[in-house]
């Protein structure tokens, strides 16, 4: 994020180690699930004496935006992001979709200093309750599958849910304990795609 307010709304700095980065230029995050997930923005050049010419290999925001640009694409995780930034004019997305602001989930608050019996207990509770891998496969196959592809129903559902399991480590809350009918629904989605899913796939 640009603390010295060097960017304005919508824009963005993007510098490689052979370039800097301008004009239009449709953005994404990994993982990217929905159309809403990709953006268009303007990639910007800065004054000389711009402390962000110290930088290689990175993508700068605006902190001058309504909306910060980071909460308008997918989830990130703590392990990394990875961003996706496409120049080529002939590649650069004519449909924008507007992003989806998902209710965040508030995190726990115990109130008091973290034990390792806390820590043990989360841990044993995010290895029974993580369902990030699942809800990504179960997205893909059904992306795979259907003609409506990522703006199928089902998918637009697994999207919000996916959202919610990646800072299942941030919020400490599962997906599952959001909703009871969590399990029963990825168990569904399964059973009702994988019939097609696999026939799909042994027709390509």
């Amino acid at each position: 994020m640009n603390e010295m307010n060097t960017l304005v709304e919508g824009e963005i700095y993007c510098r490689t180690d052979k370039e800097v980065i301008i004009g239009k230029v449709t953005i994404t995050r990994a993982l990217t699930l929905h159309s809403e997930d990709v953006q268009v923005v303007n990639a910007v050049d800065v004054l000389d004496e711009s402390s962000l010419n110290a930088l290689h290999n990175c993508i700068m925001f605006s902190q001058q935006e309504q909306r910060d640009l980071l909460s308008q694409l997918s989830d990130d995780n703590l392990d990394e992001n990875i961003y996706n930034v496409i120049y080529d004019s002939r590649l650069l997305s004519s449909h924008v979709v507007e992003p989806t602001d998902y209710s965040r989930v508030a995190s726990k608050n115990i109130d008091r200093l973290i034990t390792r019996k806390n820590i043990m207990n989360f841990f044993i509770n995010f290895m029974k309750n993580d369902q990030l891998e699942r809800i990504a496969t179960i997205h893909t196959q059904l992306t795979d599958c259907s003609n409506e592809e990522i703006e199928h129903s089902d998918c637009i559902i697994l999207t919000e849910m996916h959202s919610i399991a990646v800072n299942f480590f941030k919020i400490k809350i599962s997906v599952c304990s959001i909703s009871a009918s969590t399990e029963q629904s990825l168990t569904t989605f399964a059973d009702q795609h994988e019939k097609l899913f696999k026939v799909r796939s042994m027709s390509i």
